[in-house]
């Protein structure tokens, strides 16, 4: 996905079920929503739903070039509350 690849090629190459692709895909485009997003203005709703997919804080400050703590706080701010999915 980074490098162009479409999840139909990537099937081809690998045959990795396509829905999985496709959600691999979601993050993806999803991180590059973060990296486009300012560290110290990180909005509600992107937050929240980068939170939502599963992203964790320190992932979230690699994308937006920021701090796991400053995620944190702005999180904690939000009133955004991490929770785990369990299989």
């Amino acid at each position: 996905f980074r490098e162009g690849y479409f999840v139909e090629k990537l099937y081809e190459l690998t045959k990795i079920d396509k829905w999985f692709l496709e959600k691999f895909k979601n993050i993806i485009d999803y991180y590059k929503t973060l990296a486009s997003t300012k560290a110290g203005s990180i909005p509600f709703d992107i937050l929240k739903k980068a939170k939502q997919i599963g992203f964790s804080d320190k992932q979230i400050a690699a994308a937006v070039k920021s701090t796991e703590v400053a995620v944190r706080k702005l999180r904690e701010e939000y009133k955004i509350t991490p929770f785990v999915k369990q299989i």
